[in-house]
């Protein structure tokens, strides 16, 4: 008896199956690329809490300047 390290022949389903696979997480991989390369337009968001603590400290140090 003749052993193989080959996969049996694949039906043209499966092979579709693994070449969808593959091009998704070479797409996944090129989108996190460009993420990382770009940087981001957009600035942090700020809470409403957290602004209104900024404007109450900001507001105390203005009063404190006069």
């Amino acid at each position: 008896m003749i052993y193989t390290l080959h996969p049996p022949l694949l039906t043209p389903h499966v092979a579709m199956n693994r070449r969808k696979k593959i091009n998704e997480t070479l797409k996944k991989k090129a989108k996190k690329m460009n993420a990382k390369r770009n940087p981001k337009k957009k600035e942090k968001y700020i809470s409403k809490a957290e602004r209104e603590k900024l404007a109450q400290l900001d507001s105390q140090q203005h009063n404190e300047e006069d």
